[in-house]
């Protein structure tokens, strides 16, 4: 589905992570297709130098309120200081906005769960504002509630890769980010993105929903992918594999 200039005009997307590898790719390319973009970011002076003007930011976090700067790029980029574990700074950063598109820089802490409540303040707000379209970042390492990943991502690559890189605590987040939208969140239409190893470079082609986990992926060509899923609606409630076909 094509969403045309007019319709472009019209919506606006926060952009949680857009100082990382997936989200700055996310942020110029929803720009250059003439989005409305809010960043929704902790550090901003981590957002590239040509697009940050030189005046305060806003900051969204605790006891602070809620005006915001505008930024270079024809007006059509605000940025928003957010701590993702402040739920009121959070539901700030979508107020008014029809999109959401989250990828954090996150290591994950057993003792301390992040992303879960990061994700269902997210999602209560996009209730309260009317935003429709949430598009979260997981891995294939990932699997849905009632659903298993291959035998090798089961037995072999998850338990191996998640020791090598200390990467358990995060995807134990991710499942359940995932469980928490396939059985609580019916109203919405969120899409979690499940790619193979993500490496930075040039676009590869386009990516493909895949049955089973795909191979590497470029954050550019997921950004691609990510940013037309929260445009359009496609892969609605699904937590499609991605991969090159």
């Amino acid at each position: 589905m094509e969403v045309s200039k007019q319709d472009s005009a019209r919506q606006t997307l926060v952009v949680f992570g857009a100082t990382g590898t997936t989200g700055s790719h996310v942020l110029r390319q929803a720009l250059d297709g003439g989005i409305s973009v809010r960043a929704a970011v902790r550090s901003p002076n981590k957002l590239p130098p040509n697009l940050v003007a030189d005046q305060p930011q806003a900051k969204l976090g605790r006891n602070q309120n809620s005006s915001k700067q505008s930024l270079r790029e024809s007006d059509r980029l605000e940025v928003a200081t957010v701590d993702v574990t402040d739920t009121n700074a959070v539901a700030r950063a979508i107020q008014g906005a029809t999109m959401v598109f989250a990828a954090l820089g996150y290591t994950g802490d057993p003792g301390r769960p992040v992303l879960l409540p990061f994700v269902q303040a997210v999602v209560q707000a996009m209730r309260e504002h009317g935003a429709r379209r949430f598009v979260y970042q997981a891995s294939a390492f990932n699997s849905e509630p009632g659903q298993s990943n291959p035998v090798h991502i089961r037995y072999l690559l998850r338990p191996l890769v998640g020791s090598i890189v200390g990467a358990h605590p995060i995807w134990n987040e991710h499942d359940a980010v995932i469980r928490f939208l396939v059985e609580e969140v019916s109203d919405l239409e969120w899409t979690v993105t499940r790619p193979g190893m993500l490496s930075d470079g040039q676009s590869k082609g386009v990516l493909a929903v895949r049955a089973t986990p795909g191979g590497g992926v470029t954050n550019r060509d997921l950004a691609t992918f990510s940013l037309n899923a929260v445009r359009t609606g496609d892969h609605a409630r699904s937590c499609p594999y991605l991969g090159y076909p």
